[in-house]
């Protein structure tokens, strides 16, 4: 199973990280070309939001839904892809299980952040596709969270 890893260590507490990465709107911050993010199912916080983000995708534009599946304030949060559509069509499923999490755990002086980012390629065109389409994006996605900590933590 292809998995990114990114750690950092910031200088605040798990509670000042903990308010950048569970906030729904953050996520505008990390994912790239977001357009808006909007709740769809759920609470507002905690397992079981399911979370739209709508970007842009080239010139098209495009759809996510993400649905929280682990939640430990100034813990981790995690959250799984359920659909994603190119335009107004489904998009085909390139992977299973695609599951991004960050983790926090207090260190002496701040706070040692993880982003991961795991997946099951589906098929032959799963497999073209971890190269060029998902591996890069969530690089970008781990690359803009820890930005998003980084700037909004110190």
């Amino acid at each position: 199973m292809p998995e990114i890893v990114r750690e950092r260590h910031v200088a605040a507490g798990a509670d000042e990280v903990w308010r950048v990465v569970s906030a729904m709107d953050s996520i505008a911050s990390w994912f790239p070309t977001t357009r808006e993010v909007e709740k769809l199912d759920g609470p507002d916080e905690g397992v079981g939001r399911v979370q739209r983000v709508k970007y842009r995708s080239g010139a098209r534009n495009a759809t996510l839904d993400a649905e929280v599946v682990d939640w430990a304030p100034n813990e981790r949060i995690a959250w799984l892809q359920v659909r994603e559509f190119m335009g107004t069509k489904q998009a085909p499923i390139l992977a299973r299980n695609l599951v991004t999490r960050i983790e926090l755990e207090p260190a002496e002086y701040g706070t040692n952040v993880r982003v991961s980012a795991s997946w099951e390629p589906e098929g032959l065109k799963g497999e073209l596709a971890e190269k060029t389409v998902l591996r890069p994006r969530t690089e970008r996605i781990a690359a803009g969270v820890l930005g998003s900590i980084e700037a909004e933590c110190g």
